[in-house]
């Protein structure tokens, strides 16, 4: 047998991610976040930060299984979360200038 043949214990261990389970938290999460508004009414804040911490929470699954980074070099992700930080706080500092 050669080094590049797999084993069939080697091919079992090998398992792909959860695309579907994925997808469907994704589509639930969606369903819940058209829901909040309607149900929470006129609180304006808790209303923003629930689809704040949702958008975030769906952010984390597309970049962790459909861009691969929950399988890559943590290094990786460090590089993905810091533009990401910066450019909250720059849209954090600019709507502090607006108000």
């Amino acid at each position: 047998m050669t080094d590049q043949a797999m084993t069939h214990d080697e091919h079992e261990a090998h398992v792909h991610p959860p695309y579907m389970r994925v997808f469907a938290m994704l589509a639930t999460l969606t369903l819940i976040e058209l829901f909040i508004p309607p149900l929470i009414g006129d609180t304006l804040w808790l209303s923003a930060t629930l689809l704040i911490l949702i958008a975030i929470w769906k952010m984390k699954l597309i970049t962790g299984y459909f861009m691969h980074l929950a399988f890559d070099a943590r290094i990786l992700l460090v590089i993905a979360a810091v533009p990401v930080m910066l450019a909250s706080i720059l849209v954090s500092v600019c709507l502090m200038e607006w108000t």
